[in-house]
């Protein structure tokens, strides 16, 4: 086959790959516009209008490391200052050290609740009072039926 022939069969493809990765971006933008959104999946970070940990990795290290205090952010966690809460479908860790900080995790459990999984991303929403960010949610067809690790997240690590 032609060089010629592979790009443009490459081109018509990633067209529609291109538009899909277009539609994820512009639904995780809509579900986080006007939000206190705290996001610790890099690839939801910056959609959110602020953010508040821009590499949840060095944090948790830092933190080990004792130059960085995550205490006054899991008291803003248990306070549920946040109207949504992201994480990663799968854990993560890298030598050791937890890709969410351990200080942060049980304020998590304690104050939000995962609400549904969208594609590698799980919304944890304020626990008893999903509010606005859960309806918007919902309509996009987030559901927490199609989300394994909803199911069991108490029992896992970040």
């Amino acid at each position: 086959m032609s060089l010629g022939l592979t790009a443009f069969k490459d081109a018509r493809s990633l067209s529609s790959t291109t538009s899909e990765e277009n539609r994820k971006t512009r639904v995780l933008r809509t579900t986080f516009q006007d939000q206190k959104v705290l996001s610790f999946a890099t690839t939801a970070t910056f959609f959110a209008p602020e953010v508040i940990v821009s590499d949840p990795f060095l944090t948790s290290y830092l933190e080990r490391l004792g130059r960085f205090d995550l205490r006054p952010l899991a008291a803003r966690i248990r306070t549920q200052a946040f109207d949504l809460v992201v994480t990663e479908s799968e854990p993560h860790s890298y030598r050791g050290i937890n890709w969410v900080s351990p200080t942060l995790i049980p304020a998590i459990r304690e104050a939000y609740e995962p609400f549904c999984r969208m594609e590698d991303l799980v919304m944890f929403v304020r626990r008893n009072n999903a509010g606005l960010v859960g309806e918007r949610l919902a309509k996009l067809g987030c559901s927490a039926e199609v989300c394994p690790y909803c199911l069991d997240w108490r029992n896992r690590t970040f």
